[in-house]
């Protein structure tokens, strides 16, 4: 192999691997918005970290930890999923029989937009 092709290859490497960190690094810093929809009303995230939202079956208690990681700790339904669910980052959880949709919105912020 020539020595042009192998510093050509080695630079494809490079680039290709600092773009992959640099990826993944950002993905790591985005923070969720959490929406909480319930009997056709919207919730924003408190400063405390819970959450008491009155559903189709009564109130569910919705925490959070400083990770943005959400959970619904406690609900009325009767089979509990939403409750076994644990913790999620970046899906909806969804209580179907008490009503209750937990929306988490990536606010992803553009350096030249500052949005």
């Amino acid at each position: 192999m020539q020595k042009n092709n192998l510093i050509f290859i080695i630079t494809l490497l490079a680039i290709s691997a600092l773009a992959y960190y640099f990826h993944f690094a950002s993905e790591k810093t985005t923070q969720y918005e959490i929406r909480v929809l319930a009997q056709n009303k919207t919730y924003l995230r408190p400063l405390s970290n819970r959450l008491i939202v009155k559903g189709y079956l009564g109130e569910s208690i919705i925490t959070w930890n400083m990770n943005d990681e959400v959970r619904i700790e406690k609900s009325p339904c009767p089979n509990q999923s939403c409750v076994k669910m644990g913790l999620c980052k970046s899906i909806p959880l969804i209580c179907v029989p008490n009503g209750i949709i937990i929306n988490p919105i990536a606010q992803k912020y553009d350096a030249v937009t500052g949005q």
